[in-house]
């Protein structure tokens, strides 16, 4: 929340956040409710360890079921800071003036890809390929990153909200192997629930 916080005052990583200062001033997502979060999760266990989330438990983070809500908590003021934010939806609320900025932490962002695919047996099987080659044009690459914010898969597509190059290196993108994921995500989000309830 840029009202609250300057961008000198703002955390500036991912261990900013464990700070003391940031009690009852910050909000999370909770990866049971949020897909999303369930990566991020799977991202902090495999670069800091679950010592992270019994840090960030004594902060007291307000949990939100959502991404979607995660810029409402800010503009409503029921938090400071959210970890991790919805890059995309802060961009358009920043655009549109309100109170919000996101910030790139310095060991790296989590990185996703998006895949697309035709389904066995699809009744128009055509027509989804003609889709797959409208989505990997420049065309297609164009709108899904002005529409979405997606980063394009082309490098003649320019970033309408450019973020620093240093974020999108690909030696500081944090990634989180799906075969790992699909294995722990269960285990993972059950010990998270404890710590955040103060039980280990």
């Amino acid at each position: 929340n840029t009202k609250k916080l300057s961008k000198s005052q703002a955390p500036m990583s991912w261990k900013d956040v464990l700070d003391p200062k940031w009690k009852g001033r910050i909000a999370s997502i909770d990866p049971k409710k949020s897909g999303p979060a369930r990566l991020w999760v799977a991202a902090m266990v495999q670069k800091f360890g679950w010592g992270y989330f019994e840090k960030l438990a004594k902060n007291k983070p307000l949990m939100l079921k959502s991404f979607s809500t995660s810029a409402v908590a800010l503009v409503s003021g029921e938090a400071d800071i959210v970890v991790p934010g919805n890059e995309g939806d802060i961009v358009k609320r920043r655009v549109k003036g309100e109170p919000v900025d996101n910030v790139y932490p310095k060991e790296g962002l989590l990185f996703r890809t998006g895949r697309t695919g035709i389904c066995k047996g699809s009744p128009h099987p055509n027509a989804a390929k003609l889709w797959i080659e409208f989505e990997g044009s420049q065309e297609g690459q164009t709108l899904l990153n002005r529409v979405r914010g997606y980063v394009p898969t082309r490098s003649d597509v320019s970033l309408k909200h450019p973020r620093p190059a240093e974020a999108i290196k690909p030696e500081n993108m944090l990634y989180v192997e799906d075969a790992w994921f699909l294995k722990n995500k269960k285990k993972m989000i059950k010990k998270f629930t404890r710590i955040m309830a103060g039980k280990g």
